[in-house]
């Protein structure tokens, strides 16, 4: 099993749905990552809305308040 499948399959056994994004696909690099573990709230437009670099322990409400807001924004281009 290669790491991005360790991720997903990690991922799926905890109930997450958030998209995984791995080296080699370029988003590492288009969104200007410094470090590893990267969390990244990106709107439908593509835009990052919030981040969080290394080790981290983001209050729920931390991360809830960035994302909700997105929830309501129309499908992009509409």
């Amino acid at each position: 099993m290669t790491a991005p499948d360790t991720a997903r399959a990690c991922a799926g056994d905890n109930g997450h749905t958030f998209t995984l994004a791995h080296g080699g696909d370029g988003a590492c690099e288009a969104c200007h990552v410094r470090s590893i573990p990267a969390f990244m709230v990106v709107d439908r437009g593509g835009v990052v809305r919030h981040a969080e670099f290394g080790l981290f322990d983001a209050p729920e409400a931390e991360l809830v308040a960035a994302i909700e807001p997105l929830l309501g924004e129309g499908a992009a281009g509409g």
